[in-house]
């Protein structure tokens, strides 16, 4: 925003209000947008809400999976056998 203020053909056209106003617009408008498109691909593919067998708590899934574990799973292991060299 402030970056569209700062260029001087728009400085001269819209004030701070207006430019609030416009973005505040914008968002609403890409929000509700963003929800009747959810909707409706829900409805034309018929798809179904998952079990509640599937969830699990936040508490309980960060202690299983806590960002070390993410962080070692996450480097590849080689395909191929590592020889190490014995000092």
């Amino acid at each position: 925003m402030f970056t569209l203020l700062g260029f001087a053909p728009i400085a001269a056209l819209v004030s701070e209000s207006q430019l609030y106003a416009a973005i505040l617009v914008g968002g609403a408008y890409q929000i509700s947008h963003r929800i009747s498109l959810t909707i409706w691909f829900v409805q034309c593919y018929k798809i179904k809400a998952l079990q509640h067998n599937l969830f699990s708590p936040f508490a309980s899934h960060f202690a299983l999976y806590s960002i070390n574990h993410l962080l070692i799973n996450a480097i590849p292991k080689p395909a191929f056998p590592v020889a190490t060299i014995a000092v």
